[in-house]
């Protein structure tokens, strides 16, 4: 998975509308985000997360979803995050807003707003194909394009930090399992199964002719 644009609008400390184009970046292997403490690199990798899984990594994964949006943004600012990224030769866009309360744009009070997510694949036309339209079945989807789950996601691809020690001692079954499913390895256990099983029944049919 490779990103292309993050947008992120009233999340985190971006009070406004953010944009991020990897675009840029492309044919480069390795991008380094810099700046200094508190300057919201690790709010452009919790964006990315939560565009894709409705989460954030770590210990900031226990943020409710009404606390994701900027205290600085204004008043009628919708938090919502949305990332474009390529899968193979394909582009998808997804599109995600946390449960919030903001204030109405016309007239007085606030609107209290659900939760929102929406998945289309981008054509090489421009135009955009739903893939799916709820926020578990997007989730879902995500998981299903990208073959890992939140968890996996964050400890492979955007480790919290302070949780990289815990990755390396993990047990072996723990981290046997987790690049298993990221390398799609599952099918040299299946080829090894069905080998043993067509060993045995070799074994079996020349016994029974000896």
């Amino acid at each position: 998975m490779r990103p292309r644009v993050l947008t992120v609008s009233a999340f985190g400390p971006y009070p406004g509308t953010e944009v991020v184009d990897f675009r840029a970046f492309s044919g480069v292997d390795l991008v380094l985000i810099d700046g200094p403490t508190g300057a919201g690199k690790t709010a452009l990798l919790d964006a990315m997360t939560y565009a894709l899984y409705g989460v954030v990594p770590g210990a900031r994964g226990q943020v409710k979803d009404e606390e994701l949006r900027s205290r600085w943004a204004e008043a009628t600012a919708r938090c919502e995050v949305t990332l474009e990224f390529e899968l193979g030769e394909r582009v998808w866009r997804v599109e995600r807003a946390p449960a919030q309360r903001r204030q109405k744009k016309r007239g007085s009070g606030t609107t209290e707003e659900r939760a929102e997510a929406r998945l289309v694949e981008v054509t090489p036309a421009g135009d955009r194909q739903a893939a799916a339209g709820r926020v578990a079945d997007v989730t879902a989807a995500v998981e299903g394009l990208l073959g890992l789950t939140a968890e996996q996601f964050t400890q492979v691809l955007v480790l919290p930090q302070g949780e990289f020690r815990e990755l390396l001692l993990a047990t072996s079954a723990e981290k046997e399992a987790l690049l298993e499913r990221l390398f799609a390895a599952s099918i040299y256990k299946d080829v090894a199964r069905l080998l043993l099983a067509e060993r045995a029944d070799l074994e079996r049919r020349r016994a029974e002719l000896a």
